[in-house]
């Protein structure tokens, strides 16, 4: 009984800690726009330039953890399916969804044959933006490999279909294992030079833990499905991998929250 009470007690004192911090962070954001170019007085605005420098010393928090703790996040659809009918089959950029979700900083799912993307509103328009390059991307090397002698050699024993999965399955393959070495890079870096929040953790942590809460209030029953892929035909699969590791990954000026975007070409 004296353990519960106890373990209720300290329950209290952390929602509180918390409650308080974050009433706080948003004291001085207030403060923040206490400027002579908001209509304040030169007075006002120096007073709370000081009040804010001592809250920042006093309790050890920065604006930077504010804007981590309180971001904001949307929705947005993208229709992964080969034809724009409802029930068309999945194109294969599907395969490079998880590797997209990780580098871009953003959760999604899986409604139908349409990929729901979900996170800070840069995040997600990076996401948008590099899934639809790949996508396209997929289709011009295929279309490529279509006109080669290799291809029409497969046609005698298998058929057009089979041949564009194994080519789409291994390159989207290729270009998944690529983003996640990138992902983890970009990761060990932004850690290294992250900023820690008031309880010492770094923001960077704190961030991914605030996305990963409001996406399970949106599914808070949320399970993994598993894909098996079917590549047979062996040259296409070459072909796919070699095709994956053309297409190069360019960082290119964005306004993610790393401050780049990826635009994809042939390396």
């Amino acid at each position: 009984m004296k353990e519960n009470t106890w373990l209720m007690l300290k329950l209290l004192q952390k929602g509180r800690r918390e409650m308080d911090k974050k009433e706080i962070l948003k004291k001085m954001k207030a403060l923040t726009s206490k400027t002579v170019d908001q209509g304040a007085t030169e007075a006002e605005a120096i007073a709370a330039a000081y009040l804010l420098k001592n809250l920042q010393d006093k309790y050890q928090v920065t604006l930077t953890e504010l804007d981590v703790t309180e971001a904001e996040y949307v929705t947005k659809d993208f229709d992964c399916g080969v034809t724009s009918y409802y029930r068309s089959p999945m194109h294969r950029v599907i395969n490079c969804f998880a590797s997209i979700r990780r580098f871009c900083k953003i959760k999604g799912i899986c409604r139908g044959n349409k990929l729901e993307f979900f996170g800070e509103p840069h995040n997600v328009e990076n996401a948008l933006y590099m899934i639809s390059m790949i996508r396209n991307a997929m289709d011009i090397e295929f279309n490529r490999y279509m006109t080669t002698e290799e291809y029409q050699y497969e046609r005698a024993f298998a058929s057009p279909n089979s041949i564009r999965a194994t080519f789409h399955n291994a390159m989207a393959e290729r270009i998944s294992k690529r983003l996640k070495q990138m992902a983890r890079e970009m990761d060990r870096v932004a850690n290294e030079n992250a900023s820690k929040s008031s309880n010492g953790v770094s923001l960077v942590v704190v961030a991914d833990q605030q996305l990963a809460h409001h996406h399970k209030l949106l599914y808070p029953n949320l399970r993994t499905r598993r894909t098996s892929n079917t590549q047979n035909v062996g040259g296409a699969r070459q072909a796919g991998r070699s095709a994956g590791d053309r297409t190069s990954l360019n960082r290119g000026v964005g306004s993610g929250s790393n401050g780049s975007t990826l635009a994809l070409g042939r390396g």
